[in-house]
């Protein structure tokens, strides 16, 4: 099994609330890492024509140099999310190629639809395709192949569940006895009689829940002692 690979992001916005908010947004994201931040476009120009990066959330609307002309006056390919308050300047921002518009204000979820198409860009070698552990499910009509790295939790729903990902949500004709014999004890714990949770996925845990991608999911009394088990096995 790979692990997903971390995605280094850069946030470029004047309004401090703006970064903020994004702030917030990548640190609850696992494959996220926030290595730099600024509120001009002059001091971000300089970092990023010498730095790494995979995703800049780049606002367009600011003093001095627009998100338009930092694009304009970079020296590399920089996959860029647009963030603005104007719908208007879509069109235009699409002659840079921008991976996707955020407009503000922004949700986390139209948020991880951002992020979502990011990682669909990252280059896998032949070994990481082989080592890729997948299945498939029905889903509206359709046969969709799922790895399972990209499951953040799923949630029983009667007769259905429903495969979380950073980016969507498949819901399936299984039930959740049938998931959690299938799926690998040592990446998914079923935490809930409604929630089987990615190990990995996990940030936060405080008394009776537990918190991953800034959602807060119940730990059930008859599932407690197994993920107090596992939790004991990793602490360091």
């Amino acid at each position: 099994m790979t692990t997903p690979a971390i995605l280094q992001c850069v946030v470029i916005d004047d309004e401090m609330l703006a970064i903020e908010v994004l702030e917030n947004y990548i640190h609850r994201v696992p494959t996220l890492e926030l290595v730099a931040k600024f509120n001009n476009g002059i001091d971000a120009l300089a970092y990023l024509n010498t730095h790494p990066v995979d995703l800049l959330f780049l606002d367009i609307q600011m003093p001095d140099i627009n998100g338009m002309n930092v694009m304009k006056l970079l020296n590399k390919k920089v996959n860029v999310v647009f963030t603005t308050a104007y719908p208007d300047y879509a069109l235009e921002g699409y002659d840079y190629n921008a991976l996707d518009f955020l407009i503000k204000p922004i949700s986390f979820d139209k948020f991880l639809r951002s992020v979502g198409r990011a990682q669909a860009l990252l280059p896998k070698s032949e070994k990481q395709e082989s080592d890729s552990e997948y299945f498939y499910i029905k889903a509206k009509g359709k046969t969709l192949r799922l790895l399972l790295s990209d499951i953040l939790y799923i949630e029983g729903l009667k007769d259905y569940v429903i495969f979380c990902t950073a980016d969507a949500r498949h819901i399936s004709l299984h039930s959740m006895k049938e998931l959690e014999e299938k799926l690998p004890s040592s990446q998914f714990i079923r935490v809930h009689k409604s929630y089987i949770v990615e190990a990995d996925k996990i940030e936060e845990i405080k008394g009776n829940k537990l918190k991953m991608v800034g959602k807060e999911i119940p730990i059930g009394r008859q599932y407690k002692a197994g993920f107090t088990k596992f939790v004991e096995s990793k602490k360091l």
